[in-house]
């Protein structure tokens, strides 16, 4: 069954119909059968500032999803052509890649991580509708810097009163779980390779010591791997049937790559959208994608 995918300035795609190139830096691999295609459908709303963290709540009516806002602090339903402001968080201080970053949603709790005036944070707010109430820090302490805070929730942890679910990441933008409940993330390299990494509790996937694959006892290599770095800068992650579609920021495109491994990602072909920052599986199954042209990298043109 075909995929479809929608886009965030909001845009919005369709797993349907587009051509693909392969991986650079990656021995090529047999692919088992044709990938779903893709297709823009439209755009969603415009006029975000930096949207960031995208979740589906079941209580919001079909094709409405929250966004968060990395800049503004804002948290905004959207739908077709209308941005709502539900909820403002006060204790945010954005600056460089920091702010109001990723979001989830569970069981009338909406999850939040945010680089504080000290540190990151996760906080739950109360919400079934209506106006968001109190944040309530969950974790705080999480070191911050001008760059590199990491910033996507997903649930689970292997081990029970610690955070930490696995070691020897760099800087992970993406967090999806397959239908297997197998957690797959999307890592930033330094300067030569970034990374989609299966992740299992409690592993090690090599940072500092290793940058991409490397062989080494006690490290887990990365599935797919994309070198050189500006073809992606992978952030955020979706996952529909037996495929991964993985945002990127530099690369400015959809990469999509099977989940079985018979098959090496593949560069969607969508038209210059800009830079890409999250996408997200809707309960239509379309996908949903954010745009990230403007958080002072990018062209608000675009």
């Amino acid at each position: 069954m075909p995929a479809r995918l929608s886009a965030l300035a909001l845009i919005a795609l369709l797993i349907l119909g587009c051509g693909a190139t392969r991986t650079p830096g990656n021995p090529p691999r047999a692919v088992s059968g044709p990938t779903p295609p893709v297709r823009v459908v439209g755009t969603v709303a415009t006029g975000l500032q930096a949207p960031w963290g995208l979740a589906f709540p079941a209580f919001l009516p079909d094709g409405t999803a929250v966004v968060s806002e990395r800049d503004t602090a804002r948290i905004v339903l959207v739908a077709q052509d209308s941005v709502t402001q539900v909820g403002l968080l006060d204790d945010v201080v954005p600056g460089g890649e920091g702010g109001l970053l990723g979001i989830a949603y569970a069981d009338g709790w909406l999850y939040a991580y945010f680089t504080a005036a000290a540190d990151n944070r996760v906080v739950r707010i109360p919400w079934t509708g209506g106006a968001l109430g109190a944040a309530q820090p969950i974790l705080t302490g999480i070191p911050k810097s001008a760059i590199h805070n990491g910033g996507r929730l997903a649930f689970d942890n292997p081990a029970p009163g610690s955070p930490v679910y696995s070691l020897g990441h760099r800087n992970v933008q993406g967090l999806a779980f397959d239908r297997q409940g197998r957690l797959w993330a999307s890592e930033f390299g330094q300067s030569d390779v970034d990374e989609l990494n299966l992740i299992t509790a409690g592993a090690n996937y090599g940072w500092p010591e290793c940058e991409g694959a490397c062989g080494r006892n006690g490290y887990v290599d990365p599935i797919v791997q994309w070198r050189p770095t500006s073809i992606a800068s992978p952030s955020g992650i979706a996952i529909v049937g037996e495929y991964a579609y993985v945002a990127s920021l530099r690369g400015r495109t959809v990469w999509q790559t099977p989940l079985d491994g018979s098959g090496e990602a593949v560069r969607l072909e969508l038209g210059d959208l800009g830079r890409l920052r999250t996408i997200d599986a809707a309960p239509d199954g379309s996908l949903w994608l954010s745009t990230s042209n403007t958080d002072g990298r990018g062209d608000p043109r675009d």
